[in-house]
Order: structure tokens, then C-alpha cells, then sequence
């Protein structure tokens, strides 16, 4: 169960510490601040769904994912290679699923994640179970299976991609980049990590 336990721990630590700063250091936000009751009402109506996401989606994948892995054979291409070959694969199926599911056909399941013109970290799990599954789950893990990487590397990239998609590209901040922050504003921009945005002419 340490995928889950990665994940949960991450995802959790994320929220809690965009809570805070949400709570008492709003001047560290470039978006229009929240008051601090805003910011508690928030929270309170994305718990259910997030905590639904986490116990339908993630720690049965997690299960799965680890039943998988524990009997096959690791790569040894180290590091590096592994992380960026990971990162690279998980941006091209997260863009182009992403995309179309901002089709007509299929925002009616993707609107969910579009509430909030300016999210919090924990509604980076706030999406409905199947958007959820197939926009953000599956495209982060389906290199595991491609490459068959070391635990180390997987369990890192959970903290990376858990670290990323909360605090980072839901929690309001632009120490890396606004592009996720953009896309929530815009809609038909900066579907993916960046490179796929580049490539495809998304990003903005």
C-alpha cells in the first residue's frame, strides 16, 4: 500500500500547507484573494468529492498498480532518463485527453474541475471519478507500465506529480509557471505539462 500512503501523504501535506498560506499570507497570491471564510467554504464543498476521487480511484489504481510491478523486471536506464521519459509521456496522453475532453461531446464530465475560476490545491482531485481516472490518473501512470522504472523513481515521481498538480498548479502560485492557472481562466489553453502545449500551439 505505499503508493497510496506516497499519494495520500503528499496530496494531503499540499492542501494543508495551501490552507495555510491561503488562511494568513494571501499577498503571496497574484489571482484575487479569497477571504479566509471563503477559503474554509471552499474546502468544505470539495472535500467529498476529492476524499471520493481518493478511496474509488486512487487506492484501488494503487493497488493495482503495485500488484503489477512487484514480480516484473525493473529497467536500468537510472534517474534521469527515467524521470524525463516519464514526464515527456505523462504530458503527451494528458494533453491530447485533456483536449478532447474539452470537446462539446465531453465537457459535460470535465466541467466539474472548472468551478473554480481560481482553485485551491486539494481541487486538483476535484473532478468527476472519471475524469479523474482518465485526465489525471492514468496519463501519470501508464509510463510505469511502458518503462518498468525502479520503486525510487515511482515514488518520486508521485511527490513530483502530487506536488505539481496541487500546490502548484491549483494552489494559486506562479514560482514555476501560471499555465495550469491560465487554462482554468482561458479554457482552450495549456492542456498539458508545457511541451505538448508548445508543439501543438496551446500554450500560452
Amino acid at each position: 500500500m505505499w503508493y497510496f500512503m506516497y499519494f495520500a501523504t503528499s496530496f494531503i501535506c499540499s492542501s494543508a500547507i495551501n490552507i495555510v498560506i491561503d488562511l494568513n499570507l494571501t499577498s503571496e497570491k497574484k489571482h484575487k484573494f479569497r477571504t479566509p471564510h471563503e477559503v474554509l467554504a471552499v474546502a468544505k464543498d470539495i472535500i467529498p468529492l476529492v476524499c471520493l476521487n481518493l478511496v474509488s480511484v486512487v487506492f484501488p489504481g494503487s493497488l493495482l498498480i503495485e500488484n503489477v510491478i512487484e514480480t516484473r523486471q525493473r529497467n536500468e536506464y537510472g534517474f534521469i532518463l527515467n524521470f524525463t521519459a516519464i514526464v515527456a509521456i505523462a504530458d503527451f496522453i494528458t494533453y491530447w485527453v485533456h483536449r478532447i475532453f474539452h470537446s462539446p461531446f465531453l465537457y459535460w464530465i470535465h466541467k466539474t474541475h472548472h468551478e473554480f475560476q481560481y482553485p485551491i490545491a486539494m481541487a486538483a482531485l476535484y473532478a468527476h471519478p472519471v475524469d479523474f481516472l482518465l485526465i489525471n490518473f492514468i496519463p501519470f501512470n501508464l509510463p510505469i507500465f511502458l518503462l518498468w522504472p525502479p520503486d525510487y523513481v515511482i515514488k518520486f515521481s508521485i511527490l513530483f506529480a502530487v506536488f505539481i498538480t496541487t500546490f502548484q498548479s491549483h494552489g494559486g502560485y506562479t514560482f514555476f509557471s501560471d499555465s495550469h492557472l491560465l487554462h482554468h481562466k482561458h479554457y482552450k489553453v495549456n492542456y498539458g505539462l508545457g511541451l505538448s502545449d508548445r508543439i501543438f500551439g496551446t500554450f500560452r
